[in-house]
């Protein structure tokens, strides 16, 4: 779960359209950014126990951000008036504003402070604040190291794959090494020569009785030759 940050907008005790301008625009813009939380109360030296805003500071039992035109020792001094708890400090001083500091139970609660001046520019004030937004979000997960210990990792970090697939793989390559040192240590087998075709008998394998065969034909040559036709 995406993680959100409480800001409380003061407004100030001089009654002028410029600040009230401003005070306006930082409140609508922190409502149109995600993840930011705007609550709009009156000026801190104006607040009394039991009113209104007094009840709203007291229902925060989180760590917050208060942006206020006091200066970070005012706006201690009023939060120590009011039994509000809380640790004040100026945002920037001291801790960072870290996910277990805004998780901090109600009594280790914090609250950090973020001056506005005549100068100040919602731009800036609001980039600030998302900034503060996205460190809070980043977490960090155990990994096992070899011995047993144990280490802290950014999520979000490729870690390499320990699927089956790598291993069969190298099986597979180790395979075919081995196939292609046998087939090597093999040796080579020599051509066969094809049988000719027809081959000739050689002379002695004529048997007497071709030699009785040769000589009745002669014998019929001769006797045609003496016939008188």
């Amino acid at each position: 779960m995406a993680a959100r940050l409480t800001v409380i907008v003061s407004q100030s005790a001089v009654n002028s359209s410029s600040t009230a301008d401003l005070e306006e625009s930082l409140v609508a813009e922190l409502l149109m950014s995600a993840g930011l939380d705007a609550t709009l109360i009156g000026p801190l030296e104006f607040i009394q126990a039991d009113s209104t805003d007094h009840l709203c500071l007291s229902g925060f039992n989180h760590s917050v951000v208060v942006v206020s035109w006091l200066p970070t020792e005012q706006v201690r001094e009023h939060f120590q008036r009011l039994a509000l708890g809380g640790s004040v400090r100026r945002l920037g001083e001291g801790d960072s504003l870290g996910p277990a500091a805004l998780q901090a139970a109600p009594s280790g609660k914090r609250v950090y402070h973020l001056l506005l001046t005549s100068q100040s520019k919602i731009s800036e004030v609001t980039d600030q604040l998302r900034n503060l937004l996205q460190d809070r979000n980043v977490k960090t997960v155990g990994i096992s190291l070899p011995g047993g210990s144990s280490a802290r990792k950014p999520l979000g970090v490729p870690t390499a794959p320990t699927s089956g697939a790598g291993s069969l793989a190298a099986r597979g390559n180790h395979e075919f090494k081995q196939e292609s040192k046998a087939a090597a240590a093999r040796p080579a087998v020599e051509p066969r020569t094809p049988p000719a075709a027809n081959p000739r008998p050689s002379s002695g394998a004529y048997s007497s009785d071709s030699d009785d065969e040769w000589l009745e034909l002669d014998q019929l040559v001769d006797d045609f030759d003496a016939l008188d036709l």
